[in-house]
């Protein structure tokens, strides 16, 4: 049954559509994906098997029609980028016969080669299709100065909106002279995994690299069919390729999950102090998932917890040192500065759009202490499985997002997809070693693991 309730999760999450932004609707309608994946956790709810037919009816209707939706889409892409129409259809043709090939319980293979085909053709889209957001400014001019040996912290990075939108996005003073005067606004990690990409021509490469790196390291752990199918939807959704154009970071959070879903999973130590460096090194809101680095602990030992957050607090402290006022600027002063946005699908902006509440004093806080009472709350149930520490971060995240005054669709791509994770994997223990179920899709149980 929790498999079953994490994969309603995961499509309640994509049903935004056609929803008004900024009230209570889309807001609401979150809050119910969350719970969802919420009761998945519960020992009572995983313990009540769900009938085979229903699971199958669910996948097809939910990974089924994302994987259909996700292809139309990277279709659509790629022929906008210009790419012959020829070219288009045969892509579109074989990823449908690989997709379908994969669901019939062929293997890895079919999974595999789809997630590179369709990561491909992203990249033309990527190629053709210039970035519009700031996000893209940061990366490319921080790391630009990172690799000429200036302090990224202490830029003033080129504001590359028009004048209304600068009003939209910004506060007042963010903006003088057509530069921000704040620097790189994220944690170091965001910017050093995408020096390859800004290499390469574009960061958003990078991001799309990472996304397939966590799409194989699922398929390379999920034990069933449907479990690999799931782990397409890293690169295949049309909410990721959303992710991957406008340059949002959160790919980077999202492989430091599945790497510590991998290190839970396989008790692989290098790879949770990886996941550890990725998630909690890339931007500040996550922080608010510390406690759930228990289960880390508990299966890993403290060492890797540990030698994680040193890792991650090597890499601040040098620019620390450099510039401590502007780092603190850019990471804190920045966020905390950040305008009240009407179009967040937030209950805290829908209170406060219909209601006049809370107060604004209010608005850094409560996102803060939500994140981190639900963080303390699930600890426990983290440590039962891989997957539950997975469902555990996304609902951690969720609580925050929702509660704060800036809630966009890069921040919910990554709930989702820490739904999506732990619905690959399932809530139980598998076992290494276990032979994979081929011809079926089984509901994993919660047994502990020996």
């Amino acid at each position: 049954m929790s498999r079953l309730l994490l994969l309603v999760a995961v499509a309640v999450l994509e049903m935004d559509n056609g929803l008004p932004h900024g009230g209570f609707a889309v807001a609401l309608l979150y809050a119910a994906g969350g719970l969802l994946a919420a009761a998945s956790l519960g020992a009572r709810v995983a313990a009540v098997p769900a009938p085979r037919w229903l699971v199958r009816v669910v996948a097809v209707l939910v990974v089924g029609g994302l994987v259909a939706l996700g292809l139309a889409r990277s279709a659509a892409l790629t022929l906008g980028a210009g790419a012959p129409s020829w070219l288009v259809v045969a892509v579109f043709t074989a990823s449908s016969g690989l997709a379908v090939t994969a669901a019939l319980g062929a293997g890895r293979g079919p999974v595999v080669a789809l997630v590179v085909l369709q990561a491909l053709a992203l990249a033309v889209a990527v190629h053709s299709t210039p970035a519009t957001i700031d996000v893209e400014a940061f990366l490319r001019e921080g790391g630009r100065a990172l690799l000429h040996g200036h302090d990224p912290y202490a830029l003033h990075i080129e504001n590359p909106y028009s004048p209304a939108n600068t009003r939209h996005y910004y506060s007042p003073g963010t903006v003088v002279d057509g530069r921000l005067v704040y620097g790189f606004p994220y944690l170091p990690v965001s910017l050093l995994v995408t020096l390859p990409g800004m290499l390469a021509g574009d960061v958003r490469l990078a991001h799309l690299a990472l996304m397939v790196v966590t799409s194989l390291v699922l398929v390379r752990i999920a034990p069933d069919r449907l479990g690999r199918m799931l782990a397409t939807l890293v690169v295949v959704s049309p909410l990721s390729m959303m992710v991957v154009l406008e340059s949002w970071t959160e790919p980077t959070l999202l492989l430091g999950v599945v790497l510590l879903v991998w290190a839970l999973h396989r008790g692989r130590p290098w790879a949770g102090v990886a996941g550890t460096v990725l998630f909690l090194g890339a931007k500040q809101y996550v922080v608010v998932a510390l406690p759930l680095l228990a289960a880390v602990r508990a299966r890993l030992g403290t060492r890797v917890v540990v030698g994680g957050l040193l890792l991650v607090a090597a890499l601040v402290v040098p620019f620390a040192l450099a510039d401590p006022g502007a780092l603190a600027r850019s990471v804190v002063e920045f966020h905390l500065h950040q305008p009240f946005r009407a179009d967040s699908d937030s209950l805290l902006v829908a209170s406060v759009l219909r209601f006049g509440w809370p107060p604004p004093w209010s608005y850094g806080v409560l996102p803060l202490v939500a994140g981190l009472v639900v963080a303390l709350l699930l600890a426990g149930p983290a440590r039962r499985s891989p997957g539950a520490f997975a469902a555990a971060t996304g609902l951690t995240l969720l609580s925050t997002v929702l509660l704060s005054k800036q809630a966009l669709p890069n921040y919910f791509w990554l709930v989702q997809m820490c739904f999506v994770a732990a619905a690959a994997v399932g809530l139980g223990w598998q076992p290494e070693g276990e032979p994979e179920d081929a011809g079926s899709v089984r509901q994993i149980t919660t047994q502990t693991r020996p």
